[in-house]
């Protein structure tokens, strides 16, 4: 961007950096209370599965707060407002609307992404503000032990989707299965014997 003059290039990086955060911000809005469901539903199951899950929470819970102090410092410094999607309760209760399965692989995305970009973008860039690499560092540790849970997550809810889907199609093979010899045998004598039945006296 040749056309903008160095003024204009920080500020337009630090614009971007804000949105980048602001979205990170937002996503955690949705998978917050998504983890606690899939705690909720197993919740005497296993407890070293409860702990994990609930600290994965508490690390998400502590990333909403990170960024919105960071978004609060930034609306206060930068020297124009920056508009963004949102508001965040609307958008997590789209996302939540949709199946089990499909959120936890749009999280599983999400975690993924953030694990490349960090190592592709921000690891080794020299030029970028230090607190700002640092609070990117610190997310992309603990998101590296997310993924890993997130994982997990979708090993779980696709084993119940395939069983649910097996019962589901076997339910209807046997509705819709063609009857047997035997079947058709006992129908019709059962069809002849009331043909016979002398009509009701009533």
């Amino acid at each position: 961007m040749d056309f903008l003059t160095s003024e204009e290039k920080v500020l337009l990086n630090q614009i971007r950096g804000y949105g980048y955060l602001y979205t990170f911000g937002l996503v955690e809005e949705f998978i917050l209370p998504f983890v606690l469901d899939h705690v909720r539903a197993k919740l005497n199951v296993d407890d070293y599965r409860t702990r994990a899950l609930l600290h994965f929470a508490g690390e998400e819970a502590k990333h909403i707060q990170l960024f919105k102090a960071f978004a609060a410092e930034f609306k206060q410094g930068f020297v124009t407002d920056c508009e963004t999607i949102g508001p965040p309760e609307e958008i997590s209760r789209a996302v939540l609307s949709h199946g089990p399965l499909g959120v936890a692989l749009v999280i599983l995305q999400i975690e993924w992404m953030t694990q490349m970009h960090y190592l592709d973008s921000i690891r080794d860039e020299a030029v970028l503000d230090s607190q700002f690499k640092s609070l990117l560092r610190h997310h992309w540790m603990e998101e590296a032990q997310h993924t890993k849970l997130d994982t997990l997550m979708v090993q779980a809810l696709s084993t119940v989707a395939v069983r649910l889907r097996s019962k589901k199609a076997s339910t209807t093979t046997r509705r819709s299965a063609p009857l047997s010899t035997a079947d058709c045998n006992n129908r019709s004598n059962l069809i002849c014997s009331h043909s016979n039945e002398p009509p009701d006296a009533g």
